[in-house]
């Protein structure tokens, strides 16, 4: 458990380096959305708060693999070892989380159905009035950020762990930080579980590919939870 695997998820290594270079960018870009947030505010235009801010953290973090030396195959985004399989370990994936962490957030937690962040929810509602920045806001939640969290979270963290620990570790150390960058109690217990699975994916496959279609997957299901109750 505690030795790296003979054959590694991914084929180039994560060095320290790495994995600063994407949290830093990943973290600087949070707290540049803060300026970024009053900036739109006081022009009227806070519906495109999140959208400019994940647009922000993609190209900072892209910026910062690039002169890192990364490319997309670097990046894990190769051919799944079986892609046909995904169609139904995906679904799968996500039902096993489910079933597991959502009553542990509810025994731990109390009768509070466990759901999406409060700021996910406001940002959509916000949204909702301009169709552009609703679009926009959708394509941001269901795609980019899916496939920059798993980028920063999968490909480097999840990589630099398994190279030094194993796979043991590395799934349930990189799916804990995962989880508790959600913050809320309810979301790191759900989002922590989808870390476990999505590393799982990632490592049977060899491609980061699969574990983004999972991560995807849940954050469709949250949009239109949150678009049907909105």
């Amino acid at each position: 458990m505690f030795a790296p695997p003979e054959q590694p998820t991914f084929a180039r290594p994560v060095r320290g380096g790495d994995v600063a270079a994407g949290l830093v960018a990943f973290l600087a870009a949070g707290a540049a959305m803060v300026g970024l947030g009053l900036l739109l505010v006081h022009a009227g235009a806070g519906a495109w708060l999140v959208p400019a801010g994940g647009a922000l953290q993609v190209l900072l973090v892209w910026l910062a693999l690039r002169l890192r030396g990364f490319t997309a195959a670097d990046l894990g985004f190769t051919a799944p070892r079986r892609p046909w399989r995904l169609l139904w370990q995906v679904p799968l994936a996500w039902v096993a989380m489910m079933l597991v962490a959502a009553p542990l957030a509810q025994a731990l937690l109390g009768p509070r159905p466990p759901g999406p962040a409060e700021a996910d929810a406001e940002a959509v509602r916000t949204a909702v009035g301009e169709p552009a920045a609703l679009v926009s806001l959708v394509l941001l939640m269901t795609l980019v950020i899916p496939a920059l969290e798993e980028i920063v979270f999968r490909r480097l963290l999840y990589g630099w762990l398994e190279r030094r620990w194993g796979v043991g570790v590395a799934v349930a150390a990189s799916a804990a930080v995962f989880g508790a960058a959600h913050v809320l109690p309810e979301a790191v217990l759900i989002i922590g579980a989808l870390g476990v699975a999505t590393a799982v994916l990632a490592r049977v496959q060899r491609s980061l590919w699969a574990p983004l279609a999972l991560h995807m997957f849940n954050n469709t299901i949250v949009v239109a939870a949150i678009l049907a109750l909105g």
